[in-house]
């Protein structure tokens, strides 16, 4: 016996110490990251090829801007009794302390039972009318703690142009060629809800987004990727704080001829509750560049998984090759409130993925 754990022991050991040089390919890797949000020391993300599960990672310098997502540090968590919960596009906590993730092909909002739960609940579920049409659904989650535990829920549906392959035929030539502007719908939870059918929301309403010179549908047109709350002092209003949002938008075309797509504009943008846009937005695409090239510089590449260093160099080389404007920026949460954000990208320019951290200006505070 005394022989056998031995063995047993040095058998473990030797596992344990090959971890670190298996490719990245044999680790846990997050393919089309859609959601993120900050949970203490950890990044909570989802992916919408990773139906019934989410993905925790251990953040182990909280004060970096650039967070390569190492296999090594990424935790699968599945959701019981939630294995239907498909196409998952973002992630949050409701103000009772329960874990919640939207689902697009459900239009459902998916819910712990209690805080801490092992089981999932259908705790929303929002219209047909905000049922995905042509990959076109519902892309953003927001929750606001208005006391006692309950929560003000807001949900993005995306809008933009709908995807020509995934429409009935005969409506191709009617709609298929038209962009949609995106909807907030919001609603109220009370703690520990599940309140079924979201038929009567507190309000909904159509965002201004801009639309970018030219025709469509060669012509840019912007969707909504993720939305959170936000309140700011509202300089014209004497210092007032008011709430709105702030919405992740992505801009793609919808080219006619078969060619590949575009995605060339990457807003962050402030919203009133009436959908107008407040101040002037964020260019996504600079922040990322400047954050690379920061993170190039001063960040010690040895510290990072075998095979992750080259991979981030990859990712520089071919957002360099697209002028940084192919990248499709999908999930946005809080990083710290009301100070800066962290935003994650979805599927290009390679997995896995790497999460940035910005700060939001003086001017938005």
């Amino acid at each position: 016996m005394r022989y056998w754990l031995e063995w047993l022991t040095f058998s473990l050991f030797l596992t344990a110490a090959c971890v670190g040089t298996l490719p990245l390919s044999q680790h846990t890797i997050i393919t089309e990251a859609s959601g993120i949000a900050r949970l203490g020391d950890r990044l909570l993300l989802v992916g919408d090829d990773a139906d019934g599960k989410y993905f925790e990672f251990v953040m182990e310098n909280p004060g970096a801007r650039i967070f390569p997502i190492d296999p090594l540090k990424v935790k699968e968590v599945i959701l019981p009794h939630a294995e239907l919960a498909m196409d998952l596009e973002s992630i949050d906590i409701l103000a009772d302390g329960r874990l919640a993730i939207l689902s697009e092909q459900l239009h459902c909002l998916i819910a712990q039972k209690t805080p801490g739960s092992d089981t999932y609940t259908i705790a929303a579920e929002y219209d047909k009318m905000f049922a995905e049409f042509a990959n076109r659904g519902l892309e953003g989650l927001a929750v606001k703690d208005i006391g006692d535990g309950g929560s003000r829920v807001a949900v993005l549906w995306e809008g933009g142009y709908p995807r020509m392959e995934n429409m009935n035929p005969q409506l191709r030539e009617r709609v298929g060629r038209f962009p949609m502007k995106p909807v907030v719908i919001i609603h109220e939870l009370k703690k520990g809800e599940a309140m079924g059918r979201v038929s009567h929301p507190n309000s909904s309403f159509i965002l201004d987004v801009p639309e970018p010179e030219g025709e469509v549908p060669n012509a840019q047109r912007f969707r909504g990727s993720d939305i959170l709350w936000h309140s700011w002092h509202d300089r014209e209003a004497g210092g007032k704080l008011v709430d709105g949002f702030i919405v992740l938008l992505s801009s793609e075309n919808s080219p006619p001829d078969g060619s590949a797509m575009e995605y060339k504009f990457k807003f962050l943008q402030r919203y009133g509750l009436d959908g107008k846009p407040v101040g002037e937005p964020l260019d996504l695409t600079v922040i990322c560049r400047d954050a690379l090239d920061s993170y190039s510089k001063h960040v010690a590449h040895e510290d990072l998984q075998p095979g992750l260093s080259d991979h981030m160099k990859k990712i520089r080389a071919i957002l360099e090759r697209s002028d940084w404007q192919q990248i499709n920026w999908e999930g946005l949460g809080w990083f710290e409130k009301g100070e800066s954000l962290v935003s994650i990208y979805d599927t290009y320019p390679l997995d896995p993925p790497f999460a940035m951290v910005l700060d939001i200006p003086e001017e938005w505070k």
